[in-house]
């Protein structure tokens, strides 16, 4: 979803805002925040979603398997979150972060 596209949509298209958010030159509430923790933005999505406040569009977001996440755990301490790629069936295995 793409939240902050409800307050300027009388005045750019869809495509021009989600240009403008993957170019860091406008900030939306969801999709900036993702792309600072490392999701990809990789295509605008026309009808994906019932949310009239952003005209039905939304985001194919892309987070690599190499990737690491930052999260905050209930004592408010940022942790690495990465995820690990693995087969089917069998488990995925703890990366470490370089440094660690």
């Amino acid at each position: 979803m793409i939240p902050g596209y409800s307050e300027v949509k009388d005045k750019m298209s869809a495509q021009a805002y989600f240009q403008g958010v993957v170019s860091r030159r406008i900030k939306d509430p969801t999709l900036s925040m993702q792309m600072k923790v490392g999701f990809e933005p990789r295509a605008l999505l026309a009808n994906y979603i019932n949310d009239p406040a952003s005209d039905n569009y939304a985001v194919l977001l892309v987070l690599e398997a190499s990737k690491c996440v930052p999260w905050r755990n209930l004592s408010g301490c940022w942790r690495g979150m990465c995820r690990a790629l693995s087969w089917p069936g069998e488990p995925a295995r703890r990366r470490r972060r370089p440094g660690k």
